[in-house]
């Protein structure tokens, strides 16, 4: 398989379907430009247009019981299960996942990268409920890489959306100028300033029959319909 190929590269690719590899369209990649004059999240929030300023403020005041901890490399492994169970979480609700990540590899990376990786834990009276992890290797992008969320928590204090916010603030404080959000939960993103840019993914199976009749199931697959929104001013 080949995946997250942007169209801006699709002819580089198509040589591919000649060799009776499947193109499919996928969710599409999530970024957001940081603008320089954002220098806290109190600008951010006046660039927002009144409806969505009015849904940023709630959405931290839904969630202020909620705590945020950055952890250290002795932390995630201490919390090495709750993560792992709260990444699985997130997982088992995407429509079309590849791989699962090893339970040691928060800590892992944390051990390579260094302050370079942000593993963070969000705790709700105590209980680790929501984690996150990104990554500022690059100078000028921060890449979200990966999340894990208790849906019951997330429901009644917008947990995630939390965590998008903490993302632009995060991005605006260490002066970064991009975000990459990655896939997923495409609308929820654009409600913050992030924008799609489409992706297609090419496969092939080592079956040959299996690879004749895959196209019809490739045709199944569609990434889920979305409206992307705009929360600045005009």
């Amino acid at each position: 398989m080949l995946a997250n190929i942007y169209l801006k590269d699709e002819d580089k690719c198509i040589r591919f379907c000649d060799h009776a590899f499947h193109p499919f369209i996928t969710e599409p990649d999530m970024f957001m430009q940081v603008d320089e004059n954002w220098h806290s999240m109190v600008d951010y929030m006046q660039s927002l247009s009144s409806k969505y300023r009015v849904r940023t403020k709630k959405i931290i005041s839904t969630s202020a019981a909620i705590v945020k901890k950055e952890f250290t490399q002795e932390e995630i492994y201490i919390y090495k299960n709750e993560i792992y169970a709260l990444y699985d979480n997130v997982v088992n609700n995407v429509a079309f996942n590849m791989a699962m990540l090893d339970i040691s590899f928060f800590e892992n990376v944390k051990k390579i990268y260094g302050d370079k990786c942000v593993v963070s834990g969000y705790f709700l009276d105590g209980v680790l409920v929501g984690f996150s992890c990104l990554f500022h290797v690059e100078i000028a992008t921060l890449h979200v890489h990966y999340i894990g969320l208790n849906y019951d928590v997330n429901k009644e204090y917008k947990l995630y959306n939390r965590m998008l916010l903490d993302f632009v603030e995060f991005a605006i404080d260490h002066k970064i100028k991009n975000i990459h959000f990655g896939r997923t939960a495409t609308e929820i993103k654009t409600t913050i300033g992030a924008k799609p840019t489409p992706l297609h993914a090419y496969l092939k199976m080592h079956n040959r029959l299996f690879n004749m009749v895959l196209p019809s199931f490739l045709k199944r697959i569609k990434p889920p319909e979305y409206e992307v929104r705009n929360p600045f001013r005009e």
